[in-house]
């Protein structure tokens, strides 16, 4: 049977990476402690820690925004909800006449100074509250028949409560939709 095993005493003189007693005991002497060691090593844990860290540190701004448009989404409901209820409006008066505009004092509706103001164009309370948003946290202003466009102006604003963020989101009559922040 050769004897294959690494000693100190094997290895001094050899002319080798052994000849080093630092190496020899920094290398082989710590693989030999760690197969009789049951777990992991102060820096293989905090390695870990490390890692994670950096994974949440990328992740949490990700998920923050992706949290907020999905709030947003709920308002973006609503919103369109007064818009289907403006052009509903208009079509059972008639495209032509302007007698609809009458129904909308001032051509504008705000849901956080009179909370039944959306009911003209058939909105109810309970069409507008959700999780996140509410009846006062919709307007509608600009609401103008443009007879050279052949089109109906409006502008429909959900403002954002606390919980939601800043700023606000905009409707026109096109369909566009623009953020203020």
């Amino acid at each position: 049977m050769a004897d294959t095993e690494i000693t100190p005493e094997k290895c001094k003189g050899g002319g080798n990476l052994c000849d080093n007693e630092v190496f020899y005991g920094f290398f082989f002497g710590k693989v030999n402690s760690m197969r009789n060691n049951k777990g992991f090593t102060l820096i293989e844990l905090m390695v870990v820690i490390l890692i994670v860290a950096i994974l949440a540190a990328v992740l949490a701004p990700m998920m923050t925004g992706r949290i907020r448009q999905a709030k947003w989404s709920e308002g973006k409901s609503g919103a369109g909800t007064l818009a289907t209820g403006i052009r509903a409006l208009m079509a059972e008066l008639g495209n032509s006449s302007t007698a609809w505009l009458d129904q909308i004092p001032g051509g504008a509706l705000d849901g956080a100074t009179d909370p039944t103001a959306f009911e003209v164009i058939g909105a109810t309370e309970a069409d507008l509250r959700g999780k996140y948003f509410a009846v006062k946290d919709y307007a509608i202003s600009g609401v103008a028949w443009n007879a050279g466009l052949q089109r109906l102006d409006y502008t429909i604003t959900v403002t954002a409560p606390g919980c939601v963020g800043g700023g606000d989101w905009t409707l026109d009559g096109n369909g566009d939709w623009a953020y203020t922040p």
